[in-house]
């Protein structure tokens, strides 16, 4: 027995279409990388995350003290972080991180690196200091929440979304801003130039000259 559809039933059946196609998605599930189309799963979860994000990255550094030679640890408060694709659909781009400090010599630092999401996973590429690149797995979003854990630590970080309008200020593989007078005791202080508002490129062991800084990201907290 043949069905016959009115013209009206027809035009329903395309708006549910059109609906559809248009949601937003965000990935709750598990990666499925049978995905028809092949790379297509990857291509929609790097463009899910494509965006601005700020929160607890896991950031720190230590800094071996310059007179006691004591390696002392500061732990990043929040990170601004930008990922921007190559074009309109790619699986890989660039992006820019710039991480706050309320203590310690530095009272930002800033890095620019390279991204690809390859078989579900989300690879991350600091150019200035390897030590950074890192894996991350086990992701998700859902809204304006973006969370996951990263590489050999297993760092659980997340992050909600952000609208920040001076990525522009920010360029090239690494800068820093110094807080204005720090001092390690002893009559050890900064030249007041390295103030907050100023930014230097420098090279990976010569952070201020004579610092020498070792960065990576923190282990999950004991429950």
């Amino acid at each position: 027995m043949k069905r016959h559809y009115s013209l009206f039933s027809l035009l329903l059946l395309m708006a549910a279409l059109v609906g559809l196609a248009s949601c937003e998605v965000y990935y709750n599930d598990p990666y499925d990388p049978y995905y028809p189309g092949g790379a297509t799963g990857d291509r929609q979860r790097a463009n899910v995350i494509s965006g601005e994000w700020q929160g607890d990255f896991g950031m720190y550094y230590t800094v071996v003290h310059p007179y006691s030679g004591q390696r002392i640890t500061f732990e990043a408060d929040h990170s601004y972080v930008l990922f921007q694709g190559d074009y309109y659909g790619a699986s890989r781009g660039w992006g820019k991180q710039i991480d706050y400090y309320s203590t310690g010599p530095y009272a930002y630092q800033y890095y620019q690196f390279r991204w690809e999401v390859r078989n579900g996973v989300l690879y991350l590429t600091y150019p200035y200091d390897s030590n950074l690149n890192v894996a991350i797995y086990d992701y998700y979003l859902s809204g304006s929440t973006f969370t996951g854990r990263m590489g050999d630590s297993n760092f659980a970080f997340r992050l909600r979304s952000l609208s920040f309008n001076n990525w522009n200020l920010y360029s090239g593989d690494y800068l820093y801003g110094a807080y204005d007078g720090w001092s390690w005791g002893v009559g050890y202080t900064r030249p007041r130039s390295l103030d907050g508002a100023t930014s230097q490129t420098v090279s990976p062991q010569s952070d201020f000259g004579d610092l020498i800084v070792e960065r990576g990201r923190k282990a999950p907290k004991a429950e």
